[in-house]
């Protein structure tokens, strides 16, 4: 009868089955790590859409690679953005690469960089400079604010998170992992609110006009109310106003609206109206007329 055999922790032929099973399930990560970032780059008010970035670098100048075959995942709140679409292929899509693919999931994007395996590539292309890889468009729905959460998906060691490697310079395949650095999420709103400020305090003679100027932010063209119920509108991100008080006015906007909707007000002008000069009155003096015959 055969005894089995018993590895104790202690055993050393233990601990080198152990150390061979760990590294039978681990790839090893390469020496290189990247940065990446989302930011808005355009949207437009009428269409209710905007318009994503997505740029990688090498974190320092020992990091540059040649990028391989990837995933590139996010997510976002499907309340506030609605239909992604790959709307520009901007680099790694041609060439030593195949047509970028995007995969949408209820909330998560994924962008994927496809390399030709086989097709070496001599000089890194992600250096320490920002390398926008692809625009993404969202929809804005009309019943969302637009103010957006966009958060990378971290990995390789999160579920179906993002994955980056690099192309080899023997074989050019895409097989050792890049290591992860800085991650730069997007936050911020599609249409920002307008803005109003106005200014333009003075003083002026009794019945002459005051020029008031105002200073927008947003999306033209812009309208607004003065407190006098004075309405005026703009293509213009600034604009100047005249005004003909009778007596010392407090002027301020009481509201502003742009293309994309209602905005906030700040600012005020104050018309000082100077009161006329004296008039000057007729002096009179004493004259004594002689006749002489």
């Amino acid at each position: 009868m055969k005894k089995a055999i018993l590895f104790t922790g202690s055993s050393t032929l233990f601990r080198l089955l152990l150390l061979v099973v760990l590294m039978a399930g681990t790839r090893a990560v390469s020496a290189q790590s990247f940065d990446l970032r989302l930011r808005q780059t355009s949207a437009n008010c009428a269409t209710r859409q905007v318009v994503f970035a997505l740029d990688i670098r090498a974190s320092n100048a020992g990091s540059t690679f040649s990028l391989g075959s990837s995933n590139f995942r996010f997510q976002y709140n499907t309340a506030v953005l609605s239909n992604p679409t790959l709307s520009a292929q901007n680099n790694y899509a041609s060439g030593a690469y195949a047509a970028q693919g995007l995969v949408v999931q209820t909330g998560v994007v994924t962008v994927n960089i496809n390399h030709n395996n086989g097709s070496v590539i001599n000089t890194p292309n992600v250096t320490t400079d920002w390398t926008t890889m692809s625009h993404l468009t969202f929809e804005v729905p009309v019943v969302s604010d637009g103010c957006y959460s966009l958060a990378w998906i971290a990995g390789p060691d999160a579920f179906a998170g993002t994955e980056v490697f690099l192309v080899t310079g023997a074989g050019g395949t895409s097989t050792d992992p890049v290591a992860e650095g800085t991650i730069t999420n997007a936050t911020g709103c599609a249409f920002p609110q307008p803005t109003a400020t106005l200014s333009g305090t003075q003083s002026i003679g009794s019945g002459d006009a005051a020029l008031l100027t105002v200073n927008y932010t947003g999306t033209g063209p812009w309208s607004i109310k003065l407190s006098d119920g004075g309405t005026f509108t703009s293509n213009n991100n600034t604009q100047t106003l005249g005004v003909s008080p009778t007596g010392t006015t407090t002027y301020t906007l009481t509201e502003v609206e742009d293309a994309c909707g209602a905005g906030t007000v700040s600012g005020s002008a104050i018309v000082t109206v100077l009161p006329p000069p004296a008039e000057c009155k007729p002096i009179c003096i004493p004259v004594t007329l002689r006749i002489i015959k």
